[in-house]
């Protein structure tokens, strides 16, 4: 994808972003927040949870037509991949978001995001190899749980940055931009998720500087680093 194409895609975030935040207001599920009045306030609902996978599902589903080579992965194994990432953002968004309404314990969440992480192993996105300085080991059985081992450390520790209004946004994106900046072009498909994933970063940032008046919270404060942490397992190991 072209700058173009970013630029396009990361309007077409914001506006998705305006347009809920809108509805939310209107149908009162969700309370603003204003610099100085916050108070005493209940925080708003995870719109930004909702506002973040739409906009990473349109990204998704229009970077698919821009699947070409890779060092690693045939074009068939890569929208494979796409279609495995897509169904397990969705399982953790909706699981996740019925664990939130029922104000269940954190052991719940951990869990959507285990049964998450197993779906996007099942579609490919898998840690098959350690390497120990110079010396790669094939670690066999152990990549399963340790892909899932993986998938609910990297989200948990991204999650720990929502704390503070755009840190999330700021930190998955600076991630981002390091791994473009680390990957090889024969990387293609590293880059393509990246791609895919700045768009929504930037296009819903300027609704998360303090005071955000988008939250991600719950279950949506997870799923940017869940993304991360598949972009992570398609590139060289």
């Amino acid at each position: 994808m072209n700058p173009n194409h970013l630029l396009i895609l990361t309007a077409v975030c914001a506006i998705l972003a305006l347009a809920i935040h809108t509805i939310c207001r209107k149908k009162n599920w969700t309370i603003q927040r204003r610099l100085g009045r916050n108070k005493g306030i209940p925080s708003p609902t995870s719109e930004g949870g909702l506002v973040f996978l739409l906009g990473f599902l349109v990204c998704l589903a229009y970077s698919s037509s821009f699947i070409g080579r890779d060092i690693l992965l045939s074009p068939a194994e890569m929208k494979s991949r796409h279609l495995g990432l897509a169904l397990a953002l969705i399982w953790t968004w909706a699981a996740g978001r019925f664990v939130d309404s029922k104000n269940l314990s954190h052991l719940y969440t951990t869990a959507v995001l285990t049964i998450g992480a197993a779906i996007a192993t099942a579609f490919g996105f898998r840690i098959e190899t350690l390497r120990v300085g110079e010396t790669v080991f094939e670690i066999g059985w152990m990549s399963i749980p340790g892909t899932l081992l993986w998938f609910v450390v990297i989200s948990e520790f991204f999650r720990l940055l929502d704390g503070l209004d755009g840190l999330l946004m700021v930190g998955v994106g600076a991630a981002v931009s390091a791994q473009i900046w680390i990957l090889e072009p024969e990387e293609g498909y590293a880059l393509l998720l990246c791609y895919s994933l700045l768009p929504v970063l930037i296009g819903l940032f300027p609704w998360r500087i303090y005071p955000a008046r988008i939250e991600l919270k719950g279950i949506g404060a997870y799923l940017p680093g869940f993304i991360f942490g598949a972009i992570t397992l398609v590139g060289r190991q």
